[in-house]
C-alpha cells in the first residue's frame, strides 16, 4: 500500500520533531468500535509517548473473548497519531494511525484497511472493557 509506505517515510523524517508534540492525549482514553463490534477496545494514553492498547479478541485457547492489553509508543504528527507495532527500546515501526479530528483508527493490512471509530472516554477504560467481556460471556 503506497499510502502507508509514504506515511512511514514521513514518520522517519519527522522522528526528531516528536519532542515538540503537544501531548494532547496524555491522561486521556479512547473507546473504539467497529461495524461488527459495538465495543472492540481502546487506548489509554499514559505519557507523551506511551499508550496502552486494549483489544477484545477471541481466544481459541480459552474458547472465549479475552481482553488483550499491550503497550505501544505513539507520535502526534500533524493531524494524526501514529502507533508503533509494539514497545521496544527504539519505539520504531509505526504502522497504525488515528485521525485526530475524526478519531478514526486505521490499521493498513495487505489487501484492505481495518478501521475502528473511536471517541473519548472519561471513566476507567480497562474496567469498562472487562465489564463488557463479563456481560458478553453471560449471553
Amino acid at each position: 500500500n503506497n499510502m502507508s509506505l509514504t506515511k512511514y517515510h514521513m514518520i522517519i523524517l519527522l522522528l526528531p520533531l516528536h519532542v515538540l508534540a503537544d501531548g494532547n492525549f496524555v491522561g486521556k482514553s479512547l473507546i473504539c468500535s467497529t461495524d461488527s463490534f459495538p465495543v472492540k477496545g481502546g487506548f489509554e494514553f499514559i505519557s507523551s509517548d506511551k499508550v496502552i492498547r486494549y483489544n477484545i479478541l477471541f481466544s481459541k485457547k480459552y474458547n472465549e473473548e479475552i481482553l488483550d492489553e499491550r503497550m505501544h509508543c505513539y507520535l502526534e504528527i500533524g493531524k494524526e497519531v501514529a502507533f508503533s507495532e509494539s514497545i521496544n527500546l527504539q519505539c520504531d515501526d509505526y504502522n497504525t494511525f488515528l485521525d485526530i479530528q475524526s478519531l478514526t483508527y486505521k490499521m493498513p493490512m495487505e489487501d484492505f484497511t481495518y478501521e475502528a471509530n473511536c471517541s473519548f472516554y472519561a471513566d476507567n477504560l480497562k474496567n469498562f472493557l472487562q465489564q463488557k467481556l463479563f456481560e458478553n460471556r453471560k449471553k
